[in-house]
């Protein structure tokens, strides 16, 4: 969306950035105006060595858990128990996806989405992002590099 897109093109873009959707990896409730270049979710960007039972990422191992954990519920008082999960939701940042999001999930041009800049906070400059041939990009997620 350019600055003196027209009026169709502007309602447009702004529906996509503000609509409400849940991350489908750890359930924030976000908008893609206040998510896209902040990072403030995770992911494995490896893939899972059945081999040696761990992330190739971050050799992250599943985490075993006690055989009590079902039972933590009536210790507790609470139906809400939580037992701890197999894995962490990731290790490297990135920002929050939705199956039915409009956005694309990649990186996003600023120039594209100039109209709304004064809605986002934390500002842009703030948030994660490149120079890709002089034009700013907001980052979707952290560029994995893989260990040695």
């Amino acid at each position: 969306m350019a600055l003196f897109a027209s009026e169709k093109d502007r309602k447009k873009i702004i529906n996509k950035y503000t609509t409400v959707l849940q991350c489908s990896v750890c359930n924030a409730v976000y908008t893609e105006l206040l998510n896209v270049g902040t990072w403030e979710c995770r992911y494995h960007p490896g893939t899972y060595d059945y081999d040696k039972d761990e992330w190739t990422c971050c050799g992250e191992k599943l985490h075993n858990p006690s055989n009590y954990n079902d039972v933590g519920r009536y210790f507790t008082w609470n139906q809400s128990f939580s037992p701890v999960k197999a894995f962490s939701n990731g290790c490297t940042p990135c920002d929050h996806k939705s199956i039915v999001s409009k956005v694309p999930y990649e990186d996003v041009n600023v120039e594209s989405i100039a109209q709304l800049i004064p809605f986002m906070k934390p500002e842009v400059d703030k948030r994660n992002y490149t120079l890709k041939e002089g034009t700013p990009y907001l980052l979707r997620k952290k560029p994995f590099i893989p260990p040695p």
